[in-house]
């Protein structure tokens, strides 16, 4: 039996998607032509590679105490790559998987009686898509989902109300809408992967961007009106400001674009970075943000043609971004392993853990701005005022940190310093790459004005953590996951938080005490949570090609 490099190269690039490394996958992709090849349509399973490595290893593993007689082989200490210390390890930990696997079966039973784990009868499960869900997002205004896959198409099901389970299932299959990227008849889909989605805020309009760089939007009918081209590399982002009169999206190409959603034109180009765009997100209508492989984050306006800020303060790619519903704060993650906060009020203030932060990346003075104690803002939005500095050499910055939700934020200064463009808060206790992050619907600018304001962010290192964002400390640190988790989302009221990672499990957690509430042990790992608008149901896209739909009436 031989292995062509070609199957090789597709082995080793899905192996790279599943494992979320998507821009290694890309480039990896790229440079080896594996869409071109002759078996890019092959239907692999999830973990073929680490698979076929395991049964390799096992039938070298017996091949090297083997004689040709079939005797058994002396192996002298030590064996490159397996000992025979390795055959005896390997059964004992073989045992001790079928003992964990036992406990779990009776934690299962457990959970099942009290309720904690929901069973396929309560779940409604969507099938058609024809590979891996990447994401799913819910409209905001009825329990329609929207899910985006690998297949080249988006979907839209209408979930029934009342409870979710089989019964449900065969009604959305009924009405699922399908939106195809591809023309019928054409055999090279793999550039046509739906990568990201967005609903504008009344529901009417969905967009898709895809990995050949075109973006599309869609009535909620399923009416393509209008197709967006002019980006020269993968969409990661997509993100409609509330007016819904403009579409931003961030490419792979280095840019992030600005388009008239009515007339289905560029309104700008942003050229800022220097490696990928992987995320955007809008401050108001023409004010927005983009993070980038570069480590950077640029804050944007409609019509200027150079940052209105830069934020350069982490030390490796960063992920994504997010306004707070206030829309003066910014977190940010990075495969640094941080989550950072920055503000855009005044003089945005040094970070509070005394580090010095980042430097402007603008690099233009900022002495004539600084008048009797008070350093100017460069932005003039409405609500964002001058920060109140009291001057002293000998003294290191600080930040009275219950002051961010008003609009003055007080600090004590270095005059050595400038105190532009530095995060106001390090969130460091990961131990590997922070891969999302998301704010509570909570506090001002939110509907649950009263409820203090919380950052969920989720890491490759499998755990989940929850920041008090008033005292800036770890308030919840939620580790029943095993593996790297992809998607956190909120609650409509802000009680709750789903998570999804790549063991399978969706589970929901109480944002008031942090106990686990909820699991839901899925078909394939887990690329996307989302709460639908009325907060009792939450939708999974799973590796497995599959949607699932939870009731969920906590």
């Amino acid at each position: 039996m031989a292995v062509s490099s070609s199957e090789v190269n597709l082995l080793v690039y899905r192996y790279l998607q599943e494992s979320g490394f998507t821009h290694s996958a890309f480039t990896f992709g790229y440079e080896s032509l594996v869409h071109k090849s002759s078996v890019a349509n092959a239907d692999l399973p999830p973990g073929a590679l680490i698979s076929i490595l395991q049964k390799g290893l096992q039938y070298i593993e017996i091949e090297a105490h083997l004689n040709e007689d079939g005797s058994e082989r002396a192996i002298p200490e030590p064996f490159a790559l397996l000992t025979p210390q390795a055959i005896r390890d390997r059964r004992l930990n073989a045992v001790r998987d079928y003992n964990r696997g036992e406990e779990q079966l009776a934690k299962d039973a457990e959970d099942r009686l009290n309720g904690k784990l929901v069973g396929e009868d309560s779940v409604t499960s969507l099938k058609g898509h024809t590979s891996e869900v990447f994401i799913c997002s819910w409209n905001p205004s009825t329990d329609l989902l929207a899910s985006g896959s690998k297949d080249s198409t988006a979907r839209l099901w209408q979930v029934p109300h009342g409870r979710s389970g089989p019964p449900a299932s065969e009604m959305c299959m009924k009405t699922t809408q399908i939106l195809k990227h591809v023309r019928d008849g054409t055999k090279v889909k793999e550039h046509k992967d739906v990568t990201t989605l967005d609903w504008n805020s009344d529901g009417t309009l969905l967009a898709t961007g895809t990995f050949d760089g075109q973006a599309r939007i869609w009535t909620k009918g399923g009416e393509l009106k209008a197709t967006l081209t002019k980006h020269a590399g993968p969409i990661f982002s997509l993100k409609w400001n509330k007016s819904s009169n403009y579409l931003l999206s961030g490419s792979v190409d280095k840019t992030a674009i600005v388009w008239d959603a009515k007339e289905g034109t560029v309104k700008q180009q942003f050229e800022f970075h220097k490696q990928p765009t992987l995320d955007v997100d809008w401050k108001d209508e023409t004010v927005f943000a983009t993070c980038s492989s570069d480590k950077l984050i640029h804050v944007c306006e409609l019509g200027l043609d150079s940052p209105k800020e830069t934020f350069a303060g982490h030390q490796d790619e960063v992920n994504a971004i997010k306004w707070d519903p206030s829309r003066r704060l910014l977190a940010s993650c990075s495969d640094d392993g941080t989550a950072k906060l920055w503000s855009l009020n005044a003089s945005n203030g040094l970070n509070s853990d005394g580090g010095d932060g980042s430097q402007n990346a603008n690099e233009n003075d900022n002495s004539d701005k600084k008048l009797d104690g008070v350093a100017k803002s460069d932005n003039n939005d409405k609500g964002d005022t001058a920060m109140l500095v009291d001057g002293n050499d000998d003294e290191p910055a600080t930040i009275n940190t219950t002051s961010i939700k008003q609009s003055t934020i007080s600090i004590t200064s270095n005059k050595s310093q400038d105190p532009r463009n530095k995060w106001v808060h390090s969130f460091d206790d990961h131990t590997k790459e922070v891969y999302t992050i998301r704010w509570s619907p909570c506090g001002q600018g939110s509907k649950n004005p009263n409820k203090n304001l919380l950052l969920a962010s989720a890491s490759f290192d499998s755990d989940i953590m929850l920041w008090d964002v008033e005292t800036m400390k770890r308030v919840h640190w939620l580790k029943e996951h095993t593996n790297p988790v992809y998607s956190v989302s909120f609650s409509p009221d802000g009680n709750y938080l789903a998570s999804g990672a790549f063991d399978k499990c969706l589970h929901i957690w109480s944002v008031k005490d942090g106990s686990l509430i909820k699991t839901y042990r899925g078909p394939g790992g887990i690329f996307d949570v989302c709460w639908n608008a009325a907060g009792d149901k939450v939708a999974a896209g799973f590796s497995d090609n599959s949607v699932a739909v939870i009731d969920l009436r906590v």
